[in-house]
């Protein structure tokens, strides 16, 4: 009798563990990324929009360096592979920097930082902030003052990458410090790493 009840009160227990069970819960890495809305721009060959997300998982703000300066500005990358396999990578196309300083950006917990984009095989003009070129063709000076490196860069610009394309997003950080140390002035960024997106397929612009 002694044996039933007690076999009774380990078959409830067990029953009780099994009915209570609740998976693990896998937790986020502090900082995800992800590539949203992409397409062709129509009547640009070699031209696609998209949307860098970056989202804080943490309960503490995240703080980062700008795109505007140098120590932010090649944090973010972008791999092309087309059609016919080619590969490209395209990065920030400023390589001269004659006003800089080391500012930051702030992603909110649990909340998203947006970085609109614009990917070009080719750059013939220094003024949208958003724009990203193959590392080939980061020609800053060379493109302005050279007739011929300019005439070279809008045959490029012709050709590109060809539909439908495969793009994924990096970005890559590092602990970035302003100000002296030891003082109240000093302010740092607080993520370091590299993290990459999955891939996007983008097809060949709509006609107009």
């Amino acid at each position: 009798m002694k044996r039933r009840i007690a076999f009774n009160l380990v078959a409830l227990a067990t029953l009780g563990l099994i009915l209570n069970y609740r998976p693990p819960v896998a937790s986020l890495p502090p900082l995800t990324v992800e590539l949203r809305n992409a397409r062709a721009l129509p009547g640009k060959t070699t031209v696609i929009a998209v949307d860098f997300v970056m989202k804080n998982n943490t309960k503490e703000p995240l703080l980062l360096a700008e795109r505007r300066n140098s120590w932010g500005a090649y944090q973010w990358e972008y791999e092309i592979t087309d059609a016919t396999g080619k590969k490209f990578v395209l990065g920030n196309p400023q390589m001269v920097w004659l006003a800089n300083a080391l500012t930051f950006f702030g992603i909110e917990p649990d909340s998203e930082f947006q970085i609109p984009s614009y990917l070009d095989y080719v750059q013939v003009s220094t003024g949208d902030k958003n724009l990203f070129v193959d590392k080939r063709n980061t020609r800053i000076g060379e493109v302005i003052w050279d007739k011929k490196a300019f005439q070279e860069a809008m045959r490029e610009s012709k050709s590109g990458w060809k539909y439908p394309v495969t793009v994924v997003g990096k970005f890559t950080a590092k602990i970035e410090t302003w100000g002296i140390p030891g003082s109240i002035y000093v302010k740092q960024s607080n993520w370091a790493g590299s993290i990459t997106t999955a891939p996007i397929t983008v097809e060949a612009p709509q006609a107009p």
